[in-house]
């Protein structure tokens, strides 16, 4: 509601935040190799560190920012970053984006003794669609809202997409927010 996505920083000389804008013909596949950052236990998962790096490099997207941001702060001592998203995506309101923060090595503080990279991700998507939907064995309902005005969204594609991002079955909405689609038994995400 602020516009804004804080990264919290503790024991830490600096943050590298990178940023990448996701389109709808890549997000299907970056939310799919986002799974991957929580690890299953039975993939002999360390419970000290539980999640596991999504590599920038291999997310589907334009770059939207690479700058390292400087901390000054006491040991033990949090500081919050506070990143404003009309910085990242000027110009425009809504978006998907990935979002990594990674401290490296040289940037620990010198009481810590961390052996690897750290850092955390995030994949947000930012926009003022709400979805309620409901799903039947043969049929997906989808009513679509305006956060802002909590009005109806007429004229809004829904789409049902495979796990490889294939259009399975589309419709508008009509004047109500409402869009009855087909559901394929191949159907796996859905897309406004």
């Amino acid at each position: 509601g602020r516009r804004e996505l804080e990264v919290l920083a503790v024991n830490v000389d600096a943050v590298r935040l990178r940023a990448r804008l996701l389109d709808s013909h890549t997000l299907i596949h970056a939310l799919r190799g986002y799974r991957k950052y929580f690890k299953r236990w039975e993939e002999g998962i360390d419970w000290n560190e539980p999640f596991r790096e999504v590599d920038f490099d291999l997310v589907p997207g334009r770059v939207i920012a690479d700058r390292t941001v400087r901390v000054t702060n006491r040991l033990d001592e949090p500081v919050r970053l506070k990143l404003d998203w009309d910085d990242f995506l000027p110009g425009t309101s809504n978006g998907a984006v990935f979002v990594s923060a990674e401290v490296s090595r040289k940037h620990l503080a010198a009481s810590t003794n961390a052996p690897r990279k750290l850092g955390a991700e995030c994949l947000v998507q930012l926009t003022d669609l709400g979805l309620l939907w409901k799903t039947t064995t043969d049929e997906a309902s989808v009513y679509v809202f305006s956060h802002t005005s909590g009005e109806p969204v007429h004229g809004a594609v829904v789409r049902l997409l495979t796990e490889d991002n294939q259009v399975r079955a589309e419709a508008r909405t009509d004047p109500a927010g409402f869009a009855r689609l087909p559901l394929p038994p191949d159907s796996q995400w859905l897309m406004v």
